[in-house]
């Protein structure tokens, strides 16, 4: 299910919210306070975390800088009825998605950045199902399943990856079969991509 987190001081907001987005189809949870969202928050697959620039005590932006570091990588929307320059830089110079003005953008412009950030957090979880397949097989590859691997990387051909390596090319044929059955990928230009894409230096 798509899970909207908002983190506002503002009661009468989140009770406005939570009616507007589950209306919308969302499934809601809302906190007061960072505090709140530490003791309660729960990863339920695609999801947005929205959090409010001026909370009680602490920066909006400063409990989204606290997110990497405790494994939290969802997308996160920053909102503030006071916009400064300074301030929504910050937030997106360090990986926030979107930014939304409230009380001046129209609720249809945060639906759609909502939509977007579901379909962010959506690719980010294919990706990271296909990074874990990725490490699982190579993990599974033998010491010159490795090293044919590498050539392949390196844009090495059957061929000469076999003169390389001083064996036959059946051999590389068979072993670049099994490394693309191992990892879950069926070519050698979706091998290089992908790992260009999860920046995977093969050694």
């Amino acid at each position: 299910m798509e899970t909207l987190h908002i983190i506002d001081d503002d009661e009468d907001l989140l009770f406005a919210w939570k009616n507007l987005f589950e209306k919308e189809g969302y499934i809601v949870y809302t906190y007061e306070s960072e505090k709140q969202f530490n003791k309660n928050y729960i990863n339920k697959g695609a999801e947005v975390i929205i959090i409010d620039l001026d909370l009680d005590n602490e920066s909006g932006i400063e409990v989204f800088k606290k997110f990497n570091q405790k494994g939290i990588f969802s997308p996160v929307i920053l909102s503030s009825g006071y916009l400064e320059v300074g301030s929504t830089e910050e937030f997106l110079c360090n990986g926030g998605f979107r930014i939304y003005h409230k009380g001046v953008e129209h609720r249809l412009s945060f639906l759609k950045k909502i939509r977007l950030a579901i379909k962010s957090s959506q690719q980010n979880m294919e990706l990271n199902l296909s990074k874990s397949k990725f490490y699982t097989g190579f993990n599974k590859l033998t010491a010159k399943q490795k090293d044919v691997f590498k050539l392949m990387l390196e844009g090495e051909t059957v061929a000469s990856s076999a003169h390389k390596l001083s064996i036959l090319e059946g051999t590389i044929s068979a072993h670049r079969t099994e490394i693309f059955k191992k990892v879950g990928i069926e070519s050698v230009n979706d091998l290089k991509l992908f790992c260009t894409q999860i920046k995977f230096i093969a050694k």
